[in-house]
Protein backbone atom coordinates (compact mmCIF):
# COMPACT_ATOMS: atom_id res chain seq x y z
CA UNK A 1 0.00 0.00 0.00
CA UNK A 2 1.14 3.63 -0.62
CA UNK A 3 1.11 4.03 3.31
CA UNK A 4 3.58 1.47 3.92
CA UNK A 5 5.68 4.48 5.71
CA UNK A 6 3.01 5.75 7.75
CA UNK A 7 1.78 1.67 8.82
CA UNK A 8 5.79 1.38 10.11
CA UNK A 9 5.80 4.64 12.09
CA UNK A 10 2.71 3.66 13.02
CA UNK A 11 3.50 0.90 14.56
CA UNK A 12 7.03 2.31 16.17
CA UNK A 13 4.66 4.55 18.63
CA UNK A 14 2.51 1.28 19.28
CA UNK A 15 5.04 -0.53 20.11
CA UNK A 16 6.53 2.03 22.67
CA UNK A 17 3.29 2.27 24.16
CA UNK A 18 2.85 -1.26 24.87
CA UNK A 19 6.70 -1.71 26.02
CA UNK A 20 5.64 -2.46 29.51
CA UNK A 21 4.52 -5.61 28.49
CA UNK A 22 7.80 -7.59 27.25
CA UNK A 23 6.22 -10.13 24.94
CA UNK A 24 3.91 -7.74 23.50
CA UNK A 25 6.42 -5.13 22.77
CA UNK A 26 8.20 -7.91 20.60
CA UNK A 27 5.77 -8.82 18.92
CA UNK A 28 5.13 -5.19 17.87
CA UNK A 29 8.83 -4.99 16.76
CA UNK A 30 8.41 -8.05 14.71
CA UNK A 31 5.64 -6.87 13.56
CA UNK A 32 7.47 -3.61 12.64
CA UNK A 33 10.45 -5.43 10.92
CA UNK A 34 8.19 -7.35 9.02
CA UNK A 35 6.71 -4.05 7.41
CA UNK A 36 10.33 -2.53 7.42
CA UNK A 37 11.01 -5.86 5.16
CA UNK A 38 7.91 -5.14 2.69
CA UNK A 39 9.29 -1.14 1.72
CA UNK A 40 13.00 -1.48 2.24
CA UNK A 41 14.09 -3.98 -0.38
CA UNK A 42 17.26 -3.63 -2.23
CA UNK A 43 15.92 -2.41 -5.32
CA UNK A 44 13.40 0.21 -3.31
CA UNK A 45 16.87 1.44 -1.57
CA UNK A 46 18.36 2.35 -4.49
CA UNK A 47 14.90 3.92 -6.04
CA UNK A 48 14.99 6.26 -3.57
CA UNK A 49 18.59 7.34 -3.48
CA UNK A 50 18.88 7.64 -6.83
CA UNK A 51 15.32 9.55 -6.70
CA UNK A 52 16.64 11.76 -3.84
CA UNK A 53 20.16 12.78 -5.82
CA UNK A 54 18.32 14.17 -8.61
CA UNK A 55 15.70 16.15 -6.92
CA UNK A 56 18.51 17.39 -4.79
CA UNK A 57 20.46 18.49 -7.73
CA UNK A 58 18.18 19.30 -10.04
CA UNK A 59 15.91 21.85 -8.42
CA UNK A 60 12.62 23.31 -9.22
CA UNK A 61 9.17 20.81 -8.79
CA UNK A 62 10.15 17.24 -9.24
CA UNK A 63 6.45 15.98 -9.55
CA UNK A 64 6.10 18.58 -12.60
CA UNK A 65 8.18 15.72 -14.96
CA UNK A 66 6.68 12.68 -13.41
CA UNK A 67 5.37 11.17 -16.12
CA UNK A 68 3.72 8.98 -14.01
CA UNK A 69 2.21 11.67 -11.85
CA UNK A 70 0.90 13.57 -14.66
CA UNK A 71 -1.73 10.75 -15.20
CA UNK A 72 -2.96 11.01 -11.66
CA UNK A 73 -6.11 13.30 -11.31
CA UNK A 74 -5.84 16.23 -9.44
CA UNK A 75 -7.89 15.43 -6.47
CA UNK A 76 -5.24 12.51 -6.16
CA UNK A 77 -2.19 14.87 -6.47
CA UNK A 78 -4.04 16.71 -3.77
CA UNK A 79 -4.02 14.19 -1.62
CA UNK A 80 -0.14 13.05 -2.85
CA UNK A 81 0.67 17.07 -1.80
CA UNK A 82 -0.96 16.78 1.65
CA UNK A 83 0.27 13.44 2.82
CA UNK A 84 3.94 14.42 1.84
CA UNK A 85 3.39 18.44 3.49
CA UNK A 86 2.31 16.35 6.94
CA UNK A 87 5.78 13.61 6.24
CA UNK A 88 7.77 16.82 5.54
CA UNK A 89 6.79 18.62 8.75
CA UNK A 90 7.12 15.04 10.66
CA UNK A 91 10.52 14.72 9.51
CA UNK A 92 11.62 18.33 10.35
CA UNK A 93 9.53 18.18 14.28
CA UNK A 94 11.43 15.19 14.84
CA UNK A 95 14.40 14.78 12.87
CA UNK A 96 16.82 15.07 16.13
CA UNK A 97 15.11 11.67 18.19
CA UNK A 98 15.41 10.12 14.67
CA UNK A 99 18.59 10.86 14.50
CA UNK A 100 19.49 10.16 17.62
CA UNK A 101 17.75 6.49 17.51
CA UNK A 102 19.49 5.69 14.89
CA UNK A 103 23.00 6.71 15.48
CA UNK A 104 22.11 4.57 18.95
CA UNK A 105 21.00 1.26 17.31
CA UNK A 106 22.51 1.36 13.92
CA UNK A 107 26.29 0.30 15.16
CA UNK A 108 24.40 -2.68 17.59
CA UNK A 109 23.27 -3.82 13.78
CA UNK A 110 26.59 -3.44 12.11
CA UNK A 111 27.95 -5.27 14.81
CA UNK A 112 25.49 -8.11 14.66
CA UNK A 113 26.03 -8.20 10.84
CA UNK A 114 29.51 -8.98 11.92
CA UNK A 115 29.41 -11.94 14.18
CA UNK A 116 28.86 -15.53 13.86
CA UNK A 117 26.70 -16.45 16.32
CA UNK A 118 24.26 -13.49 16.42
CA UNK A 119 20.87 -13.71 18.04
CA UNK A 120 18.58 -11.76 16.42
CA UNK A 121 16.20 -11.78 19.43
CA UNK A 122 18.46 -10.46 21.99
CA UNK A 123 19.53 -7.51 19.66
CA UNK A 124 16.12 -6.76 18.56
CA UNK A 125 15.88 -6.49 22.40
CA UNK A 126 18.09 -4.06 22.87
CA UNK A 127 16.36 -1.72 19.86
CA UNK A 128 13.20 -2.25 21.68
CA UNK A 129 14.58 -0.42 24.44
CA UNK A 130 15.71 2.51 22.40
CA UNK A 131 12.53 3.00 20.60
CA UNK A 132 11.36 5.84 23.34
CA UNK A 133 13.32 8.41 21.04
CA UNK A 134 11.35 7.66 18.03
CA UNK A 135 7.70 7.87 19.58
CA UNK A 136 7.04 11.28 19.15
CA UNK A 137 8.38 10.97 15.28
CA UNK A 138 6.09 7.28 14.95
CA UNK A 139 2.86 8.98 16.45
CA UNK A 140 3.34 11.99 13.94
CA UNK A 141 3.82 9.77 11.54
CA UNK A 142 0.65 8.12 12.27
CA UNK A 143 -1.94 10.93 12.38
CA UNK A 144 -0.68 12.11 9.16
CA UNK A 145 -1.45 8.06 7.46
CA UNK A 146 -4.45 8.40 9.28
CA UNK A 147 -5.80 11.36 7.13
CA UNK A 148 -4.67 9.97 3.78
CA UNK A 149 -7.37 8.73 1.26
CA UNK A 150 -5.73 5.31 0.56
CA UNK A 151 -8.80 3.76 -1.37
CA UNK A 152 -8.32 6.92 -3.79
CA UNK A 153 -4.54 6.72 -3.81
CA UNK A 154 -4.73 2.88 -4.57
CA UNK A 155 -7.58 3.51 -7.57
CA UNK A 156 -4.77 5.68 -9.12
CA UNK A 157 -2.06 3.08 -8.50
CA UNK A 158 -3.98 0.83 -10.29
CA UNK A 159 -4.53 3.44 -13.57
CA UNK A 160 -0.60 3.98 -13.49
CA UNK A 161 0.73 0.18 -13.28
CA UNK A 162 -2.12 -1.92 -13.52
CA UNK A 163 -4.36 -3.98 -12.08
CA UNK A 164 -2.45 -7.24 -12.00
CA UNK A 165 0.97 -5.23 -10.76
CA UNK A 166 3.50 -7.58 -9.31
CA UNK A 167 3.68 -6.64 -5.84
CA UNK A 168 7.45 -5.24 -6.08
CA UNK A 169 6.72 -3.40 -8.96
CA UNK A 170 3.93 -1.38 -7.60
CA UNK A 171 6.00 -0.60 -4.42
CA UNK A 172 8.66 0.69 -6.43
CA UNK A 173 6.73 3.07 -8.65
CA UNK A 174 4.60 4.25 -5.26
CA UNK A 175 8.07 4.86 -3.72
CA UNK A 176 8.97 7.08 -7.00
CA UNK A 177 5.78 8.99 -6.59
CA UNK A 178 6.13 9.64 -2.77
CA UNK A 179 9.84 10.56 -3.17
CA UNK A 180 8.91 13.20 -5.78
CA UNK A 181 6.60 14.92 -3.61
CA UNK A 182 8.78 14.86 -0.43
CA UNK A 183 11.28 16.39 -2.70
CA UNK A 184 8.91 19.15 -3.99
CA UNK A 185 8.11 20.00 -0.56
CA UNK A 186 10.93 19.34 1.76
CA UNK A 187 14.08 18.40 -0.44
CA UNK A 188 16.50 19.97 2.74
CA UNK A 189 15.16 16.60 4.68
CA UNK A 190 16.79 14.23 2.84
CA UNK A 191 19.76 13.54 4.73
CA UNK A 192 17.13 12.73 7.72
CA UNK A 193 14.76 10.45 5.84
CA UNK A 194 18.37 9.05 5.15
CA UNK A 195 18.84 7.32 8.62
CA UNK A 196 15.72 5.86 8.45
CA UNK A 197 16.15 4.34 5.25
CA UNK A 198 19.51 2.64 6.72
CA UNK A 199 17.88 1.81 9.66
CA UNK A 200 15.57 0.12 7.40
CA UNK A 201 18.32 -1.40 5.29
CA UNK A 202 20.07 -3.04 8.56
CA UNK A 203 16.85 -4.08 10.10
CA UNK A 204 16.09 -6.43 6.87
CA UNK A 205 19.32 -7.72 7.19
CA UNK A 206 19.35 -8.87 10.50
CA UNK A 207 16.27 -10.84 9.78
CA UNK A 208 17.77 -12.72 6.79
CA UNK A 209 20.83 -13.21 9.11
CA UNK A 210 17.99 -14.99 11.06
CA UNK A 211 17.20 -17.21 8.41
CA UNK A 212 20.53 -18.36 7.94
Amino acid sequence: MITHVFEVSGLIAQAQNHCSNCAQSLLHLIILILTIMRLFSSSLLIALMTSFFLMSCGGGDPTASNPDIAKMSDEAKAEMDKMSTGACECLSQHGEELTAFVDEVLPLLKEAQAKEDTNPMEVMGVVMGSMAKMKAFGECFQKVGDGVNEDLLDEEMKKIIGEDADRKVKEKKQMEIINAFLGKNCPKEQKVFQKFMDFGKEMEALQNKGKE
